[in-house]
């Protein structure tokens, strides 16, 4: 069977908040679940994103759908989660599409604010943890070099993001708006966001 870049995604674009609250998992919940999800006949490398406004899968499989059914019984069996699956139907994105969309999600194109910083630095970790947990993993591996020298090379070449960088930012300057009281301990609060 051809494998391929599957990407099985969950966002704030078509998601709501409460079902990505169920999807959602720690880093320590993350490395438990590659490795049960890895299966050398169907999923050959995996890595996952976690992120308070998305939760994606990356795998190198032949079959999306596997991929997905892997998934849910993951949720279902592992973690115990009785996610409503008709109301969390995922983007599937395979072969150059999968790879567009992570280039897009690393350079804060999928953001809820266009061009925020830490989905790259998100990005980055994911990319750790790939090495870490699976040493093996080189197209998985360089899917994720690839994208993050690409979003680095990006950032630094346009300025896609020239207001807030952060919601916690955008918070901020919106309650300074609204509250000029707030604007004389402007300078606590924005050392507290960073």
């Amino acid at each position: 069977m051809n494998q391929q870049i599957i990407a099985i995604s969950w966002s704030h674009h078509q998601t709501p908040l409460s079902i990505r609250d169920e999807l959602s998992i720690s880093r320590n919940e993350i490395q438990e679940c590659i490795h049960l999800l890895l299966d050398k006949n169907q999923i050959l490398e995996l890595a996952v994103l976690s992120t308070c406004n998305r939760i994606e899968y990356y795998a190198l499989a032949g079959n999306s759908v596997y991929v997905l059914t892997a998934i849910k019984n993951l949720y279902a069996n592992l973690l115990k989660r009785n996610i409503p699956w008709h109301r969390a139907a995922p983007e599937i994105y395979v072969g150059i599409e999968a790879v567009q969309h992570l280039c897009r999600v690393a350079v804060g194109m999928e953001s809820i604010i266009l061009g925020e910083n830490q989905i790259l630095s998100q990005v980055k970790r994911v990319q750790h943890t790939l090495l870490r947990s699976q040493p093996g993993a080189d197209i998985i591996n360089q899917l994720f070099n690839d994208t993050v020298k690409c979003a680095e090379t990006i950032r630094n070449d346009i300025p896609i993001s020239l207001g807030p960088s952060s919601i916690s930012e955008l918070a901020v300057i919106t309650a300074l708006k609204i509250y000029d009281d707030l604007k004389e301990d402007d300078r606590v609060i924005r050392q507290n966001i960073k």
